[in-house]
């Protein structure tokens, strides 16, 4: 099949791309879902792009597999957001991205670097288990819990603010950097908790 361009349109009802296998690129820029979207064991072989979409309803990723470059740049995720087990195996873009509603990536594998700067977690965020070579989450916002146990990365760079609690149980990374973010007088909030138990970091 060729290119599957949907970019501008409207799915005003549940929409099911479960098990999809788009063999060249896929194109939902700018469209809009209007209730729930399932995009569970999807395949995409080329570029995907779901740059400024907007997902009203639960957006479901769980057990996708992306070959080539992912971006979710400019997304709002009106409710929870799922990417469970979820495979990008080129570049993740997720820049600019608010979530409403929880976001969870646990257990997925970001192969190749995983930009998430300047995103607002408004709700939890769950990424318990992830496998990252390198993420950046420069400018982003976790105003809930922020849940990285169990993660193994190669950089793990935050630069972030973290309202609530920040763990970082049993993980494995290279380097960890957990400045503020420029121009920002701190990493966390005065009441916000920090977990490190059983952690190893090679450079903080």
């Amino acid at each position: 099949a060729g290119t599957v361009d949907l970019s501008d349109d409207n799915f005003a009802e549940p929409s099911s791309f479960i098990e999809a296998h788009f063999a060249r690129q896929a194109r939902f820029a700018r469209t809009r879902f209007g209730a729930a979207a399932y995009f569970e064991s999807a395949r995409f072989d080329g570029h995907a792009e779901f740059r400024d979409a907007y997902f009203s309803g639960v957006a479901s990723f769980k057990d996708a597999v992306w070959g080539d470059n992912a971006v979710f740049a400019g997304v709002r995720f009106d409710q929870r957001a799922l990417f469970w087990r979820a495979r990008f195996l080129a570049q993740a873009d997720f820049t600019a991205v608010r979530a409403d509603g929880e976001f969870s990536c646990n257990g997925a594998v970001f192969a190749d670097r995983a930009d998430f700067a300047d995103f607002t977690f408004a709700q939890a965020a769950h990424f318990a288990d992830v496998t990252f070579d390198q993420a950046a989450f420069q400018g982003s916002y976790f105003r809930k819990e922020a849940d990285f146990s169990g993660v193994e990365a190669r950089a793990l760079h935050f630069l972030s603010f973290f309202s609530q609690t920040l763990d970082l149980r049993h993980t494995v990374v290279g380097t960890l950097d957990l400045r503020p973010d420029t121009g920002a007088d701190s990493t966390f909030a005065q009441h916000a908790q920090v977990y490190l138990q059983q952690s190893y970091f090679d450079r903080v």
